[in-house]
Formats: C-alpha cells, sequence, structure tokens
C-alpha cells in the first residue's frame, strides 16, 4: 500500500472516529457496515498503537521526522502557525500580518 492511500485511510478513519463518538447509539443502526467496519479497524489501530510503549532512549517530548512524505507529491508549502514546536514573541504577529498583507498587495494591485 503506498503512503498516500495510507494516508488517506488513516485520516478518513480518524474523521469517521469522530463522528461516530458524537452518534446517538440509537442511530448506529442506520450507518453503513462499511462505516462500521472502517471505525472498527480505526479503533483496534488505536489501541494497538496506545500499548505500545517508546524505548527508553527516545525522547519523548522529541520532533520526529515523517519519512513517508514524498516532497515530490507536494505542490505547497505552508507555515503552521500554531505553537507546537516554538514560542514566538507577540511582534511575530505583526510581523507575519504585514509581510502577508505587502505579498498580497504586491501581487494582486492593479
Amino acid at each position: 500500500m503506498n503512503s498516500r492511500l495510507r494516508k488517506r485511510i488513516f485520516f478518513e478513519a480518524r474523521r469517521f472516529f469522530h463522528d461516530i463518538v458524537h452518534v446517538d447509539s440509537r442511530d448506529l443502526a442506520q450507518l453503513s457496515p462499511e462505516y462500521l467496519s472502517l471505525n472498527d479497524a480505526y479503533l483496534r489501530t488505536k489501541l494497538k498503537c496506545e500499548s505500545k510503549k517508546l524505548p527508553l532512549d527516545v525522547n519523548p517530548k522529541g520532533v520526529f521526522a515523517c519519512n513517508e512524505l514524498d516532497l515530490k507529491e507536494v505542490n505547497i508549502y505552508g507555515f503552521d502557525y500554531d505553537y507546537t514546536l516554538a514560542v514566538y514573541k507577540a511582534s511575530m504577529d505583526s510581523l507575519l500580518y504585514n509581510l502577508g498583507l505587502d505579498g498580497l498587495i504586491n501581487r494582486f494591485k492593479v
């Protein structure tokens, strides 16, 4: 199974799991067998992953690379400004806003 298909299955399973958690149990009978099967596969995989322990020499606060990503397949790169990997100064908000604004003005001005 190629990495793109594997990622698609993972994200679909996660989306279905999120949806099914918010479904009333009386509505479960109305869900398709494919939906329930995918949700079941996701739950089993999640339990298996949660039961695994990190090796002692792995830093649980470390940053891990995604070796499955083929950058030749990526057409657009973005910047995720969400404080996951960094803490930003307050001046960063203004800088990002102004750089974005300048870029839009220069690109689309008449």
